[in-house]
């Protein structure tokens, strides 16, 4: 999203949530529903394959 210049309040309208949920979602507090991740790819342009195999570097490297 930052190097979209995306904002978390624009996030909160993409997923028809309040700005508190939107940051929760994007801190880990509360999970993304899958409705709402094929929603923000949508936004960022990105497709839900290169989202899930980038979490899957991740849980590589952070493991």
């Amino acid at each position: 999203m930052a190097r979209q210049r995306k904002t978390t309040t624009a996030l909160a309208e993409v997923i028809g949530r309040s700005q508190s949920t939107a940051s929760n979602r994007l801190s880990g507090i509360q999970p993304f529903t899958v409705d709402e991740l094929i929603q923000v790819c949508e936004w960022l342009g990105v497709s839900v394959l290169d989202l899930d195999a980038e979490a899957e570097r991740h849980s590589r490297r952070v493991s």
